[in-house]
């Protein structure tokens, strides 16, 4: 906004006119040309003004009729940022995205859940299972951008999936983990967990999640039925541990307590991450389908609490979703509000000009000397600018721009005077009108908000 400001140059005329007067009273300004040229004609203005003043009563009708019209399309206006908006077409990021893309367009580009809290809670596992289900429940119509698998199950790859591998290749080779301490004839797994009904660890019992998860981390899951061996380092993509583990007991830690895992993740991929329109629906239903997950959390997903205050009843703290194209999103989303206040920031720019242009003919040591021998008259009229000022500013700039305009319009009362002030303030209003206009013909067209209709919009406040 500061740069289109700048280049538009409506501060141009109004530094000449400041210094032709400084030049006239110096007795240094010449007498103008006779016969010259200007680029609009005086004649032209007066014809404009003269017949806009006998049509107002029918212009302002039609202006509001138009303006009820187009309110609610401007606000209907969707994001239709793309990719290339904030990165350049042959970067080795747009050239990486275009790939995965193409090449693994039902995978989708891989992004992930970050949960915190008590990992090692049965109900959490639970609720990753009740999340998955979410996802896979789709109606007609709802955004759909989660990859799925051939079986048209969606890829959803929490630590849930990983334990039932774990599980399926003890009951294939139960000799790894006994080699861990798990031991089959003992009722507790030797471990002090409940087995299901199968003596396999069950996934609803704390203790038999600490042995799995231990082991997983240690030793990784043994090849079973087809299955290849998993690493470690797999493991660790989905569960994290605070601690360090016994190697010799996995559901210990080496000072013989129980370990905390405080973090998981659950991995899935989003197709067409490129196109921002179809994240943001995708991204909002992710939202929705999460509520598992928000009714073990204390407070709202969003907001991080401390991990130490996981308990029983509320195990998860903090769950949000991340990944490379989530990011870029949340970016691109927050440069579409940073640019769409700054056609707000333009109305100051363009009312703090108008001041300037349409400030009172007498010198500001007159006005100041008026402001000193009446007191009570000045403070209510530049008490009703500076409040004006400050309210408005704070509402739709926020408390630090308030507080630095509502200063700055002390000054500049003074300065200018505040008879201007009422006039530069109404003077934008048709420019206003102009840009819901413009929104307006955006979404009739069918297009959305984007670098290029943003960029005119903030230009015009300028130029206008």
């Amino acid at each position: 906004m500061c740069s289109a400001f700048i280049l538009t140059g409506i501060w141009v005329p109004l530094v000449r006119y400041d210094v032709d007067e400084w030049m006239q009273s110096k007795g240094r300004l010449g007498d103008e040309r006779d016969g010259i040229i200007h680029m609009v004609p005086k004649e032209w203005l007066a014809n404009l003004a003269s017949t806009s003043a006998r049509k107002a009563p029918f212009i302002a009708v039609l202006t509001v009729l138009i303006t009820a019209l187009a309110v609610p399309m401007m606000l209907s206006l969707k994001g239709d940022f793309q990719v290339e908006d904030f990165i350049e077409t042959e970067s080795d990021l747009a050239v990486g995205i275009y790939l995965v893309n193409e090449r693994f367009s039902d995978e989708g580009e891989p992004g992930f859940i970050l949960v915190e809290g008590d990992m090692a809670d049965p109900k959490v596992i639970a609720a990753f299972g009740e999340l998955r289900r979410n996802v896979n429940s789709r109606e007609p119509g709802e955004p759909d951008q989660i990859s799925r698998l051939p079986t048209g199950e969606v890829e959803l790859i929490a630590i849930d999936s990983v334990l039932i591998l774990a599980k399926a290749a003890m009951a294939w080779n139960i000799q790894p983990f006994e080699e861990a301490g798990w031991d089959s004839n003992a009722e507790d797994g030797g471990v002090g967990c409940d087995k299901d009904i199968l003596g396999l660890p069950s996934l609803n019992d704390r203790d038999c999640l600490l042995f799995l998860f231990g082991y997983m981390l240690i030793h990784g899951i043994p090849e079973s039925g087809g299955y290849p061996y998993m690493p470690p380092s797999i493991a660790a993509e989905y569960i994290q541990v605070a601690d360090e583990l016994d190697p010799d007991r996995p559901w210990l830690t080496t000072s013989g307590e129980s370990p905390s895992y405080i973090r998981a993740s659950i991995r899935f991929g989003i197709s067409s991450p490129e196109q921002f329109a179809l994240v943001e629906p995708a991204l909002k239903q992710l939202q929705d389908d999460m509520a598992p997950l928000q009714e073990l959390s204390r407070n709202p997903l969003r907001e991080r609490a401390d991990i130490e205050s996981a308990d029983s009843q509320y195990p998860i703290t903090w769950a949000i979703p991340s990944g490379e194209p989530v990011i870029r999103f949340v970016a691109a989303d927050s440069m579409q509000d940073e640019m769409q206040g700054t056609l707000l920031l333009g109305v100051a720019f363009c009312t703090l000009t108008l001041w300037w242009g349409f400030r009172e003919e007498t010198s500001a040591k007159q006005r100041w000397r008026e402001t000193v021998s009446n007191p009570a008259s000045s403070a209510r009229r530049i008490g009703a600018v500076v409040a004006l000022t400050g309210i408005a500013s704070y509402l739709f700039l926020g408390p630090t721009y308030g507080l630095m305009l509502a200063i700055l319009a002390i000054a500049l009362s003074l300065l200018w005077g505040t008879a201007p002030f009422y006039i530069a303030t109404v003077t934008p209003g048709p420019i206003l009108v102009v840009i819901i206009w413009l929104y307006a013909m955006v979404s009739l067209a069918g297009y959305g908000l984007n670098m290029v209709t943003v960029a005119i919009a903030a230009c015009l406040w300028a130029w206008a």
